[in-house]
């Protein structure tokens, strides 16, 4: 933003700009934002060689701030410009294309294409349906390794894309059990995340107080004033008393090193340990007595009073996508406690700490031939990646798994069309990752936050041609077919479930940037921007709408919820007269009369010393104009 500013006030500096870039290249324009957009403009005024690629069908990272009409418009932006379609495709097979083409020709925001390849039709994409998330994964792991045993594919040929971080932990238990190597794409294994070490570590402790390790990482998550200084006088003090400590938190009032606030804490903490524990043996008892229904099973309800009387999720803000994502794995561990009682003959809280301890010893003791072949060979291990991460890779053979309503396209776009021809093209980078053999594959049923939901098939796969296709068990589409429900497409937070029936439930799906894995500081703001609504931000111009016209509102998010990359959010609206879209402002190119006169990219938006940040700068200005109405 600083830099737009600096081309749009600094003649001098532009033209020596342009002058030693005298030809610009832009790769993937279509995930440009506003900023980009204006200094790439810049640059190139007195010259007018820019040359863009990109691909309108690929722009999937519009919620950290890329805006896809800059590729859209590009040529009334630049009306002497020479287009080259590019619809020769040397990387997938033509049934491959047909099926992603015909998925994206429902999308209105693009420029109509037809990919061909030389490579053949090819196998036909394949379409899967599983019981749940668990049988899907297994399946996908069974056909790996039968795969690479029988020599057909080596690892590294396999990819298996899912539409959110927290569905890879069962494709990782599946590959373990199997001994299929595999890496997380820009991630972190389900068990090795921070939320979800913290969450066992607080069942370690109710299973065993006197677990010291899990005692440390908790008894201050979330924070409870208990700081490094106040536990290194506990520590002192356990060692001093030989106790452990849990004792020694028993007994903080004996700790005469503790202030006051930290025995307090202390004291809480216990009691509030305590009380889960005793939680726990009532869960366990109830469900123990014959005929006593019950809502969910013991670890299900232990984990969600916790979740409770902690306030652990409260730490974390859904506007923040690293927190939505979270959150996201908060709710899959509770799934996977769900799992564990549906599956255990003996669904207690040391059986199920168990099977998770031999999943971190096998990360730990792994066999050593796996290692050195991945050092050796990056390329020699199946690869786990959520769609974002996908962008740009490929792979002989593609898993494309939870094609399911709420998941792919995720629940959030469902009452915003942009938002889902935005998803839409995020399964079309996904399918296009494909080299030789596609899978496409739903469940029947999936947890969901501790509990079972029965499935709906992605609205994407009706857009498929079902013709030029392999599907196994079709059942679950064609019952779309006929006669659609009067319920579809559902709205938000609306649910078919087999307990509840039809109707609006509690939140399925956290909200979610897709993929946190992506380098934040990619967007301007943390409120990402519609380009006719930053045009008043952004003109090149006066804007044709009269000035009282605009209302520029600023809301100042938790300060957990803004992305480090930009100190502030900031959202400029439209004019009163239109709900979501005005008519655009009136935006004409960079390039003036006079090359050495000063630019009005930014007229709206005075320079004020001291200011650096958008919001900053609009909110002084409504400061002065309140200042001026009160004259």
């Amino acid at each position: 933003l600083l830099t737009v500013r600096l081309l749009a006030k600094n003649p001098q500096l532009r033209f020596g700009l342009g002058r030693q870039f005298q030809y610009v290249l832009v790769d993937e324009y279509q995930d440009t934002n506003l900023a980009q957009y204006a200094i790439s403009r810049a640059i190139t005024q007195e010259s007018g060689n820019l040359m863009a690629a990109g691909d309108p069908d690929q722009s999937i990272y519009g919620w950290r701030g890329a805006d896809i009409s800059n590729i859209l418009e590009f040529e009334k932006d630049f009306p002497a410009a020479k287009i080259v379609n590019l619809e020769e495709n040397f990387r997938s097979t033509q049934f491959i294309l047909n099926a992603a083409g015909r998925l994206i020709e429902h999308n209105t925001q693009r420029k109509p294409k037809a990919l061909f390849s030389h490579l053949g039709n090819g196998l036909r994409v394949r379409l899967e349906t599983d019981s749940d998330e668990t049988a899907e994964a297994e399946r996908i792991a069974r056909e790996i390794s039968d795969a690479i045993h029988s020599g057909v594919r080596e690892a590294g040929e396999f990819a298996v894309f899912y539409r959110m971080n927290a569905l890879s932990v069962h494709f990782e238990k599946a590959f373990r059990v199997l001994g299929i190597p595999f890496r997380i794409l820009h991630g972190t294994e389900f068990f090795e995340r921070g939320e979800i070490r913290d969450l066992l570590a607080y069942f370690r402790l109710l299973a065993n107080p006197h677990d010291s390790e899990a005692f440390l990482r908790v008894v201050n998550v979330p924070a409870r004033g208990i700081g490094k200084t106040s536990l290194g006088h506990l520590q002192r003090f356990a060692r001093e008393e030989n106790l452990s400590l849990w004792e020694a938190a028993v007994r903080a009032e004996e700790c005469v090193a503790l202030k006051s606030r930290a025995t307090e804490a202390l004291a809480q903490f216990v009691g509030m340990i305590r009380e889960l524990h005793e939680n726990y043996v009532q869960f366990l008892e109830n469900i123990q007595v014959a005929g006593n229904p019950v809502s969910a099973g013991p670890l299900t309800l232990l984990a969600e009073c916790l979740l409770e009387k902690t306030e652990y999720e409260a730490q974390f803000s859904p506007e923040d996508e690293q927190d939505a994502q979270r959150l996201r794995n908060v709710q899959e561990f509770l799934s996977l406690a769900s799992r564990f009682e549906q599956t255990s003959p003996f669904p207690t809280l040391e059986a199920f700490l168990e099977q998770n301890s031999l999943v971190s010893a096998a990360d730990e003791f792994r066999d050593p031939f796996d290692e050195e072949s991945v050092k050796a060979d990056s390329g020699n291990v199946v690869s786990l990646m959520t769609l974002h991460a996908a962008k740009g890779l490929e792979f002989p053979c593609v898993y494309l798994t939870g094609c399911e309503h709420g998941i792919l396209p995720h629940e959030r776009a469902f009452e915003d069309e942009l938002q889902l021809e935005e998803e839409r093209r995020l399964m079309f980078v996904g399918m296009t990752r494909a080299k030789e053999e596609l899978i496409l594959s739903m469940t029947v049923s999936r947890d969901v936050n501790g509990r079972r939901r029965t499935s709906v098939p992605s609205s994407f796969l009706m857009e498929l041609p079902r013709d030029e296709m392999e599907m196994r068990d079709f059942q679950p589409l064609l019952a779309f077919d006929e006669e659609p429900s009067p319920h579809l497409p559902f709205k938000r937070q609306d649910v078919l479930d087999d307990s509840f029936g039809e109707g609006p439930q509690e939140e399925v799906f956290s909200e979610e940037s897709a993929n946190d894995a992506l380098d934040p500081s990619f967007s301007i703001c943390r409120e990402s921007m519609a380009r006719d609504e930053a045009e008043a931000f952004f003109a090149m111009e006066e804007p044709t709408a009269e000035p009282n016209d605009f209302d520029f509102r600023i809301f100042d998010a938790p300060a957990s919820s803004i992305n480090h990359s930009s100190s502030s959010a900031m959202r400029v609206s439209l004019p009163k007269s239109s709900p979501q879209k005005a008519s655009r402002v009136k935006k004409e190119s960079l390039c003036s009369e006079n090359s050495h006169s000063e630019l009005p990219i930014l007229k709206k938006i005075p320079h004020i010393p001291g200011v650096t940040t958008a919001a900053e700068l609009l909110r002084k200005q409504r400061e002065a104009e309140k200042e001026e109405e009160s004259f």
